[in-house]
Parts: C-alpha cells; structure tokens; sequence
C-alpha cells in the first residue's frame, strides 16, 4: 500500500518540477492521474462465492460470509486484497519487497543524473523522500541557471546580436538533452529536459525564421515533435 500512496506522491512532485523549471507550460494537459484497474470490482459489488475460498476449497457466499465471525472476515478480506495487488502489480510471494529495496549510499551524485526512475521505486521511503529532496533542489538550481541564460540570449536578441543568441540558445539545449539522453531515467529528470530543450528550440525556430534558414527550422520541428512523443509515452508508462 505504501507503493500504491507513493504513486499520488511521484505525480505531485513532477507536476510541482515542471512548475519549479521554468514556468513553462505545455501544449497539453500534463497531469496524469492513475486510473482504477479495469478489472478492478468495487469490494461490496464482490460476489465472494467466485473470489474467496474457505479453506478446504468450497466456495463462500456473500450471505455466508457475512455470517462468519469478524476475524475471519478480515483475515479473508485481507487475503483478498494481497491477492488482487499481487496480480495487479506482479509482486510474488515469495519474495518479501524489502529484500528487493536498494540502498541509497550506492548512487553517486546528483541523484537527478544517477537514479533511474524504477531504481528511485526500489528505495525505501525514506530514501525516496531523500533522493526526491536532493532532486528537487537540483531542479530549483537549473531553473534558476537556465532562466539567466536565456534572459542573456533573449537581450542579445534585441541587440541584433544573433551570433551570441544563437549560443545562449544551444547552450540551454544542450542542458536540455543531458537530461533528457537516458531514456531510463527518473520522470522529473526527463521532463527537466524536455521543458530546457522545448524552451531552448521554440526560441531558436525564430531566429533561423526569421534568417530563412530552412533546413535549421526543419531540424528543431522535428526534435519538438520527437519531444512531444517521449512525453506522451511517459504519461501513457508512468506508474
């Protein structure tokens, strides 16, 4: 159940992220909520007589059930429910969550570079509520740097100083596509990236606009495109 919690937490913080980056806003709608199981039944629609088994393998009923003493009505429903969570997300019995959680100490820094997104959910929870500090603060840093450079690129903009803004311009890129190369990374990691690099090439579409440099305005097009892709297959991935 801490996973299932971790989840609203993770969206949360991707969403607060992208707002610390650069204020910058997609096209589309980028929350995502999670969406309930389709094969997941509301607990009083439940007809026990198909999901629940006394223990010598005869079927229970609802009426049944109701009739049991409450202890063993909660030792079934809690049967259940472990039941349906280890189906839905693949978890075995035989292996306890703990033994699977990776320690921090084994990550070298900044966690942002580091960790990938199903490493971070292989931290305990006090790891993750570490990492995700540090993270947090990275991105609070790259805001505020990338926002000088562009500021910088912007004022050599309205100098006619196309030269020196074209430079800002693919600097901010190029911190853009540091975090956005490993396609395993964690999600705030990436959407970092993807709202640098969008920032960075929506800018730079102008300057080779307006210099007629076609083949430079094909070129960040297609990159936007390929942008706006990886982010619509996270949303469609995230956990």
């Amino acid at each position: 159940m801490k996973k299932i919690t971790g989840v609203s937490v993770s969206f949360g913080i991707l969403a607060l992220g992208l707002f610390l980056l650069l204020n910058y806003s997609l096209d589309k709608d980028s929350s995502t909520s999670k969406s309930v199981p389709s094969n997941a039944t509301p607990m009083m629609e439940l007809s026990w007589g198909q999901q629940e088994k006394k223990d010598n393998g005869s079927s229970v009923t609802q009426d049944e059930f109701e009739q049991l003493p409450q202890e063993q009505q909660d030792e079934m429903m809690e049967e259940f429910i472990m039941d349906f969570w280890e189906k839905e997300l693949g978890l075995s019995q035989d292996t306890s969550p703990e033994e699977k959680r990776l320690s921090l100490d084994i990550f070298n820094r900044p966690y942002m570079k580091t960790i990938t997104e199903d490493e971070y959910w292989k931290l305990s929870p006090e790891d993750q509520e570490n990492a995700m500090a540090e993270v947090s603060d990275t991105v609070r840093k790259t805001r505020s740097f990338v926002l000088d450079v562009l500021a910088q690129a912007k004022f050599y903009v309205t100098n006619n100083d196309y030269v020196r803004a074209e430079a800002y311009f693919l600097y901010v890129w190029e911190v853009g596509r540091e975090f956005t190369t490993n396609k395993e990374g964690m999600h705030i990691t990436r959407l970092t990236g993807i709202s640098c690099e969008r920032n960075a090439l929506n800018e730079l579409l102008k300057v080779y606009d307006h210099f007629g440099e076609h083949s430079k305005v094909q070129m960040a097009k297609e990159r936007l495109s390929e942008l706006e892709r990886e982010f619509e297959e996270m949303k469609r991935t995230a956990r």
